[in-house]
């Protein structure tokens, strides 16, 4: 086996592993989302995407969290999940929304988290 094979369980490879800046003890969130579709290629949509974020826990991130909540609520979306392909697409929660009111939903929400993103 080699020695940066992940054949045996719970081994991570060291590329994941930066010396300089692991701290233990540390809890960490780790978020994936994907988007795409492996079946047949389709021009219209070539690619299939994933993404992470990672979130130390001794950040305190809920001030963030409650404003992003508030931009969504002032949208008419309380206690809402954001997902940007059904607002693109305008499925039944946006099909009256204005494309306008739709658009700058998504930049509030994209603003907000990287508000988020780039504070930790």
């Amino acid at each position: 086996m080699r020695s940066w094979s992940t054949e045996r369980r719970g081994y991570t490879p060291p590329i994941f592993f930066c010396p300089d800046i692991f701290i233990a003890n540390k809890t960490l969130s780790v978020f994936i989302d994907e988007s795409g579709d492996f079946g047949k290629y389709d021009p219209k949509s070539p690619y299939y995407y994933v993404s992470m974020v990672l979130h130390d826990q001794s950040v305190d991130i809920s001030s963030e969290i409650e404003n992003l909540e508030k931009h969504v609520a002032n949208y008419g979306y309380p206690h809402h999940a954001i997902h940007v392909g059904p607002i693109i697409r305008r499925e039944k929660a946006y099909e009256h929304d204005l494309m306008e009111n739709r658009k700058s939903l998504v930049l509030d929400v994209l603003k907000d988290f990287f508000d988020i993103v780039f504070r930790c």
